[in-house]
């Protein structure tokens, strides 16, 4: 439905999406088959986003 990345739009970009990314992780209680919970991301952006929610979740400190 969506052939191209969302975060890479959002920076003026048009790059193909392969990723169907849960907006709301599913560990945060986002909803696994809500598909207002889902985006199209390049694998790019689906691996910054996830890195950072990774972070968020296991602070270093």
């Amino acid at each position: 439905m969506h052939p191209l990345c969302e975060g890479c739009a959002k920076l003026g970009n048009e790059t193909p999406a392969v990723v169907a990314d849960h907006i709301q992780p599913i560990k945060d209680g986002g909803g696994r088959f809500d598909p207002s919970n889902l985006q199209a991301l390049c694998v790019s952006c689906h691996n910054r986003k996830t890195a950072q929610e990774t972070a968020r979740r296991h602070p270093r400190g």
